[in-house]
């Protein structure tokens, strides 16, 4: 399975810690791609250009995230391979994701969109285990899906994500797991993937979380607003609920 890497361009130092987490988790065909920077004047005028739709006040640095993994999901569409994985440029790996990843086999077909990390929060996972690969598990998830520094994706979810693209902009992981777009998302466990932040390794700094504050701090948070969207994702989590009966969990990380 091949692996894509996200990173700015400025920031080498990232860089040499993904060429590090890499080799301990033994993945060798990775392939950086170049992160679109938005954080000055063009980032702002794209968020212009979508403030006028729900859930689309975002912050320039939110912009070109979502970019970016747009970018990600168009090399995957027009190179066709079964999945492939996507990662951010702040995580820590485990050391037998390779071996995960190496075979992809054990992942069902009708995995579309499968999350390798955890961010250390309760979510609510399906009792039922969908595969096993040693002692991983795959199992359906819903609700509390926050983060895109790591996950395995097909063409065919990289598609979806993409036609949705301009009419739906939101943070990426918001764009990728609520709303219309949450379709099925599965969970890898224990999660082979965690941000730095979380202390499993230097917490570099993130333009995301600044500007943010910086917006809070000047007009407080914007109002939660009450969109198709938002209410197809509470039948979606009541629907689940129902068929899967979930247990409220924290993901663990497979250090």
């Amino acid at each position: 399975m091949r692996a894509y890497m996200i990173n700015l361009d400025s920031d080498a130092d990232r860089l040499d810690w993904m060429r590090g987490q890499f080799h301990r988790a033994g993945i060798a065909g990775w392939e950086r791609v170049p992160a679109v920077d938005l954080r000055g004047a063009a980032g702002r005028a794209r968020a212009a250009e979508w403030a006028h739709l729900p859930r689309a006040r975002l912050a320039p640095a939110e912009v070109g995230c979502l970019m970016s993994h747009a970018e990600v999901w168009r090399r995957i569409v027009a190179r066709g391979e079964r999945l492939a994985a996507v990662f951010e440029d702040d995580v820590s790996l485990a050391p037998d994701l390779g071996g995960l990843l190496a075979d992809d086999g054990w992942i069902p077909p009708g995995v579309h969109l499968l999350r390798l990390e955890t961010s250390l929060r309760q979510v609510q996972v399906s009792r039922r285990v969908i595969a096993r690969h040693g002692a991983t598990e795959i199992r359906d998830t819903f609700h509390n899906r926050q983060g895109t520094a790591g996950y395995v994706i097909s063409p065919v979810r990289a598609q979806a994500l993409l036609e949705a693209f301009d009419a739906n902009p939101a943070p990426a992981d918001i764009f990728m797991f609520s709303g219309r777009m949450a379709h099925r998302v599965s969970q890898m466990i224990p999660a082979p993937c965690v941000q730095t932040k979380q202390g499993a390794g230097p917490e570099f700094e993130s333009s995301i979380r600044e500007e943010l504050r910086a917006r809070v701090g000047r007009h407080g948070r914007p109002p939660r607003q009450v969109t198709l969207a938002r209410a197809v994702a509470w039948l979606q989590r009541q629907s689940f609920r129902l068929r899967e009966r979930p247990e409220l969990r924290v993901v663990p990380f497979a250090e």
